[in-house]
């Protein structure tokens, strides 16, 4: 192999070795990230609402409750005494205000697929 074409693989080699450092360097970051996330934003188990500390439910004891938040949550006791359907129709109107849906109906077909995965409404 000539001297010039040896310098060509050698440095396409080197590319590709900084090119995979850099994708698993990335992908690291993200899990780092991501696994951040899950540790600081906890999930109301009852309306699916992202929580930061001050939103919490309380227990009978006056203790904070990370599993739900302050609105579906006191005291030891769920607010509302509701059906997973009645909380579809009261949290959908959230869902599309907040963009996350665009008509009532598909943010209802959205919550009619997640809230059967949080603990208050597992069967």
């Amino acid at each position: 192999m000539e001297a010039g074409a040896a310098s060509i693989v050698k440095c396409e080699a080197e590319e590709i070795s900084a090119n995979s450092d850099t994708k698993k360097a990335k992908r690291e970051e993200s899990n780092i990230m991501e696994n951040t996330m899950k540790q600081e934003l906890k999930i109301c188990q009852s309306c699916g609402m992202p929580m930061q500390e001050e939103q919490y439910g309380t227990n009978q004891d006056g203790s904070r409750n990370e599993k739900y938040c302050c609105y579906c949550y006191k005291d030891g006791a769920f607010a509302q005494d509701c059906s997973l359907e009645e909380m579809i129709e009261f949290c959908a109107p959230f869902e599309v205000e907040g963009g996350r849906a665009k008509t009532l109906e598909e943010a209802k077909g959205m919550l009619g697929e997640y809230f059967p995965a949080l603990e208050r409404w597992r069967a």
